[in-house]
């Protein structure tokens, strides 16, 4: 089996059934890098795995902005994740469905008000998310801003059971200093930080139960915007071994254990300085094989996804997408998205939203 893939503003996929020098470093490299470069094509379209594992979570742009990328491989029937992180909503944030819940600005007594059986009747309900300020928020349902000020909001979500081989997350946007409840414990204290552009963190299957469950936050706005929106999701898939990760100045190259097959992952950006075309070309590709490890045949399959998101600064925007034609790029399948409204240098920031995004096979 042989595929190929190439991504940045040119993403590639490429796979092989047989080794090959291309899946081998030339060298060893054991630095430990603290964000591992997936794409570089630019600095402003570039995709990072800031994780020990490429499995951990979402790549992201060094601007901390996820990017959808997710790989899985299938072994003999059984799906593995290498790439990303691909959670089911259970209990959506506001850009993905309108949601309800209690919420007050004035402080209440101790730590009582994140727990399950709370008396929250006495609280406002508003609508998700919570937010305002000198900075225009999209996806705002109630209106909560002002230097020094805080707000305390209650979710109740309901379940109908606990799948004992999912991992679960709590799904989250903050402006500013952000404390996050699951039935009454603490899951998540950020410090003085803001991050609008979606964050997880892992929730102890053991907090939760079938049936109602409360998810509370506590925000303070130090200055300018403030914004609050949380959620509920999980993660059904099983996450493969990684064996090993060494970076080279244009390559990456992984290695995992899933099952009885070792899956071998090189992403390539070709910053070849004596090749000025191909220097100045958005390309990266992203190689693949696989071996068995115990000597037996297996039967694998393995799936690089990613969306129109990936051409877009935040989730409020609205993506075109376009599959090419043949007599476009003979001999390819590919598909182009881009931000519906395309406006150069129309804004400042450090993650761009025009331009087009290809995807080729």
């Amino acid at each position: 089996m042989f595929v190929t893939g190439v991504l940045g503003v040119l993403l590639g996929v490429q796979g092989m059934a047989q080794e090959s020098s291309i899946f081998s470093p030339v060298r060893d490299n054991a630095l430990r890098l603290p964000s591992v470069p997936l794409v570089s094509v630019d600095p402003y379209f570039s995709i990072w795995s800031p994780y020990n594992k490429l499995s951990q979570g979402s790549p992201t742009h060094w601007h901390n902005t996820q990017k959808p990328l997710n790989g899985v491989v299938r072994v003999d029937g059984q799906a593995y994740r290498f790439i990303g992180q691909t959670l089911q909503t259970l209990a959506p944030m506001a850009d993905e469905t309108a949601w309800t819940g209690r919420y007050t600005t004035s402080a209440p007594t101790g730590t009582t008000w994140t727990a399950p059986d709370f008396d929250d009747t006495s609280w406002q309900q508003g609508k998700a998310a919570w937010g305002g300020g000198e900075i225009t928020y999209t996806n705002i349902g109630t209106k909560w801003e002002g230097e020094g000020t805080d707000i305390w909001v209650r979710r109740k979500v309901t379940l109908d059971d606990i799948d004992t081989t999912a991992s679960y997350y709590a799904t989250y946007r903050h402006d500013d200093t952000f404390e996050l409840y699951v039935n009454g414990q603490q899951v998540l204290s950020t410090g003085y930080t803001w991050d609008i552009s979606g964050q997880t963190v892992k929730v102890d299957r053991a907090l939760l139960h079938e049936g109602e469950n409360v998810i509370a936050a506590h925000c303070k706005n130090t200055t300018g915007g403030a914004y609050v929106d949380f959620g509920l999701a999980k993660d059904n898939f099983r996450t493969v071994t990684q064996k090993s990760c060494v970076v080279m100045p244009t390559s990456t190259y992984y290695t995992f254990k899933c099952g009885g097959v070792d899956l071998d992952v090189v992403f390539t950006t070709p910053l070849v300085m004596d090749d000025l075309e191909l220097f100045t070309t958005p390309l990266t590709y992203i190689s693949y094989q696989a071996r068995s490890n115990d000597g037996a045949t297996h039967d694998v399959s393995v799936l690089v996804e990613t969306s129109a998101a990936m051409a877009l600064k935040n989730s409020s925007q609205t993506a075109q997408t376009r599959i090419m034609s043949s007599e476009t790029c003979p001999g390819l399948d590919v598909a182009r998205a881009g931000n519906i409204k395309q406006a150069p240098l129309s804004h400042t920031g450090e993650l761009i939203d025009w331009g087009y995004y290809y995807v080729s096979t």
